[in-house]
């Protein structure tokens, strides 16, 4: 079966999901700056205690740091990263030995009955451990993007281990069905246990009351860590092309990030240094207006799971284009709730941003109600919740 008639039958199990205890496992400590895999789940973490469950999440970082306290009191614990244990070297082993048994430690501590591993890096092999020996609780993971088709072809140990991890889990989810559709390519064990689960926005972001801005500029929108995946690259090479067309209109980036120093000598040699701003992070106050005042979002990527700001955006009114890469065609239909243009073409994406910019107000309102039509439709948090509290309930 596929991972939406997987989902669709999901919803239709044992719905018992109350008074679960439920234990997220994130691969890095949260920072200022959540990235996707980070507003997931902290909006799960939240979303299960909204529905009567117990949640707790436990992240991986330097050291080992005992209980404290997330926003909205959600229980959280550090497990220092361990090392892949070798023969050849013997003190990763200790280092592996480490990691499990603080794992062990938390799990002794909350007692879940379902534990969920998000974007399974270097905790596959912690949680492994645990489930080699008896429990009770179940395990889940959680695929986003990057954990499956980048980080397991750069490091051939972790593959080992995400297989490991593949092989004990009692079901995998991914946050489309391209992400999952790849996943099984690259472990076919999971074949049977994969579900469909996406990603989905607050309510707050379909909130149409009016929104005061000071800015009255015109600008193009796009926003996202400033990384090589989010191919910024190839907006700014794209908005060279047609900037001298555009005199007044700018391109805003939102966001921080390692590549942004590269960015910024890239807009120079371009010769767009007046049309282009640099906005750095902002919050969610800063970014409904943002987004309800740009005429477009551009999202430029070269691989995604299934990206919260394309969401954001359409559920603000916002007209989008985005390259289409797999799993943006999931939300994103051409021409009916958005524009898709081929990845790594700056000239179709350039071409793209000038028809979308003349649209007539007609065309152009059709195809955002669309978008935010579908957005409310299929990708809430409430949705989100469900499919995953659903699942976990059919497990249980």
């Amino acid at each position: 079966m596929t991972g939406c008639e997987t989902r669709s039958t999901m919803t239709k199990t044992r719905k018992d999901f109350r008074l679960m205890r439920i234990l997220l496992v994130n691969f890095c400590e949260f920072d200022e700056e959540l990235g996707g895999v980070g507003v997931a789940v902290m909006q799960l973490a939240n979303s299960f205690r909204a529905r009567k469950s117990s949640s707790a999440v436990v992240q991986m970082g330097e050291k080992w740091r005992p209980q404290g306290v997330l926003p909205d009191q959600i229980p959280t614990w550090s497990i220092a990263v361990p090392s892949f244990p070798s023969i050849r070297r013997p003190r990763s082993w200790a280092s592996f030995v480490r990691s499990a048994l603080q794992f062990r430690r938390i799990l002794y501590a909350f007692k879940p009955d379902i534990v969920n591993v998000h974007f399974p890096l270097n905790q596959s092999l912690p949680v492994v451990a645990a489930a080699s020996l008896p429990h009770r609780w179940r395990l889940v993971v959680t695929l986003h993007n990057s954990d499956i088709r980048l980080s397991p072809f750069l490091e051939p140990r972790l593959r080992i281990w995400q297989r490991r991890l593949m092989d004990c889990a009692d079901a995998v989810t991914a946050v489309s069905a391209a992400l999952l559709e790849d996943a099984i390519r690259l472990y076919p064990s999971i074949a049977k246990k994969g579900y469909v689960v996406y990603n989905g926005i607050e309510d707050r972001w379909f909130d149409s009351g009016p929104v005061a801005s000071q800015e009255s500029a015109k600008y193009v929108l796009s926003v996202g860590r400033l990384h090589e995946m989010k191919g910024l690259d190839i907006l700014l090479r794209a908005w060279s092309k047609i900037s001298s067309q555009l005199p007044t209109r700018q391109l805003w980036l939102v966001g921080e990030g390692p590549e942004e120093s590269n960015l910024r000598k890239l807009v120079q040699e371009l010769g767009i240094s007046a049309p282009v701003r640099f906005l750095g992070k902002r919050n969610f106050a800063e970014l409904i207006p943002l987004y309800r005042n740009a005429e477009l979002f551009v999202l430029s990527s070269r691989r995604e799971g299934f990206p919260f700001t394309l969401l954001e955006a359409s559920a603000c009114g916002t007209l989008c284009i985005a390259a289409g890469i797999p799993g943006i065609g999931e939300l994103i239909e051409d021409q009916v709730t958005g524009f898709l243009v081929a990845p790594e073409n700056p000239e179709e994406l350039a071409s793209t941003m000038l028809r979308a910019l003349q649209l007539d107000s007609e065309a152009k309102e059709r195809i955002i109600e669309a978008a935010k039509r579908k957005v409310q439709e299929h990708f809430t948090e409430d949705r989100m919740a469900m499919g995953y509290l659903n699942l976990f309930g059919a497990l249980k």
